[in-house]
């Protein structure tokens, strides 16, 4: 199944404009990259732009179950190269243990509290978390055997199509590169481009 079989809109830019002007809803998916730019204010432009959407009733936002549980490993692995550089180990060595983590269960404990907090309010604005259920996991497996995206990749696009999402959200390069055949995808940048143009 490829979204661009059953898009109503020609272009991307006419996708926005629709939802900008209420002509149809329009549904943002978003990546974990730039859930975790807006918890950490680590990028302005998907900030900016999570604070536009959400304040428009026919642009609604999407993310997953999925976000969650890579939220959780970039924490995790975040504080384990911290608590490891504080320790003096050298950065080969920390790559090189870093999927085998040692953080207490204390640690871990604290850092699922503080995560929550953070997640529970931004997630607040998306409208659902989407799910994979058998159709959507024979999808995932058949975007891992046709290109070359990394098996978070694939489930985060399946998910995204099974929604009826129109637009993926990402900061990821080849992950738009290599999967415009599913789904619109752009960068917050170009998102906000296409709306300041329109609303002008």
């Amino acid at each position: 199944m490829s979204l661009s079989d059953t898009r109503y809109h020609n272009t991307i830019e006419e996708c926005i404009q629709a939802g900008l002007w209420n002509e149809s809803k329009i549904y943002f998916y978003f990546d974990t990259n730039i859930i975790l730019d807006i918890m950490d204010y680590r990028n302005q432009y998907s900030i900016d732009l999570f604070e536009f959407l959400i304040k428009r009733k026919n642009l609604k936002l999407i993310t997953s179950v999925f976000a969650k549980v890579e939220i959780y490993e970039t924490k995790q692995k975040d504080e384990f190269r911290k608590q490891k550089e504080k320790d003096g180990w050298t950065d080969e060595r920390i790559k090189r243990k870093i999927e085998k983590r040692d953080l207490s269960e204390k640690i871990l404990v604290s850092l699922a509290q503080k995560i929550d907090t953070d997640i529970d309010k931004v997630f607040v604005h998306f409208e659902e978390l989407a799910k994979l259920l058998s159709e959507g996991w024979r999808l995932a497996e058949d975007i891992k055997k046709s290109t070359n995206l990394t098996d978070k990749d694939s489930l985060h696009l399946a998910e995204a199509t099974m929604a009826g999402c129109d637009i993926l959200i990402t900061r990821d390069q080849f992950l738009i590169e290599k999967a415009q055949n599913f789904i619109w995808l752009a960068i917050p940048d170009e998102i906000l481009d296409i709306i300041n143009t329109e609303i002008r």
